[in-house]
């Protein structure tokens, strides 16, 4: 994984809302990933477009009510609006190439 202290707080962001389907869908969603998008947490947020494109193959349009809830656990952790992102994947880069964010709330 990168060296990106953002890094821990983007992995943190997408743990909570897979939790938010339950332990189960989780650890099925992970292992799905890293089977068939070679995605798992260890290589997370590096491959994130991947791991979006994953998780619309599951599920569907369903996607964007996680998407969202990506976006949301994101800007609560960061504190940062990400205004003129239209996706998780666009906050993730966004934030990438910012400053780092030094605390990470864990909720």
């Amino acid at each position: 994984m990168s060296k990106n202290p953002n890094n821990e707080l983007i992995l943190n962001v997408i743990n909570r809302g897979l939790d938010t389907l339950g332990e189960s869908p989780k650890q099925a969603i992970w292992i799905f990933l890293e089977k068939e998008y070679n995605v798992s947490s260890t290589k997370l947020p590096l491959n994130v477009r991947e791991f979006q494109e994953g998780l619309q193959k599951i599920f569907g349009v369903g996607y964007n009510f996680l998407d969202n809830l990506f976006c949301q656990f994101l800007k609560d952790a960061t504190g940062k609006q990400f205004k003129n992102c239209k996706s998780f994947v666009e906050c993730v880069e966004a934030l990438q190439q910012q400053v780092p964010v030094v605390s990470c709330q864990k909720g």
